[in-house]
């Protein structure tokens, strides 16, 4: 379909011929828009929120604090028992050397 059927004015030749045709609002304007902020008061305040916060990161501090005195624990356990058998081991090869089976016993023990 073409422009003069469409605008009804035939032998046009410019676009600047044509008729303005304009949107315009519905008569008795447009709807009023509600924009006002609704914020419910539902759910936890603000307080809460921050309490619930701070206690879960109290309680996991709590738990690396607890854990990080096992590991301290278990490492000086484990660090005291290995100088306890070395110190063993070297003595008895100390003593089997002293009693003259050679520098050869201090390989093998």
């Amino acid at each position: 379909m073409t422009e003069a059927a469409i605008r009804k004015k035939p032998g046009m030749v410019s676009v600047k011929d044509m008729p303005v045709l304009q949107d315009g609002p519905p008569p008795g304007g447009f709807p009023p828009i509600r924009y006002a902020r609704r914020i419910p008061n539902k759910g936890p305040s603000a307080m809460a929120i921050f309490l619930a916060a701070f206690g879960a990161f109290s309680y996991g501090m709590y738990q690396v604090g607890k854990g990080n005195k096992i590991r301290r624990w278990v490492f000086f356990f484990v660090g005291n028992v290995r100088n306890l058998a070395l110190l063993m081991l070297l003595c008895r090869c100390f003593v089997w050397y002293l009693l003259g089976f050679g520098i050869w016993v201090l390989f093998f023990y």
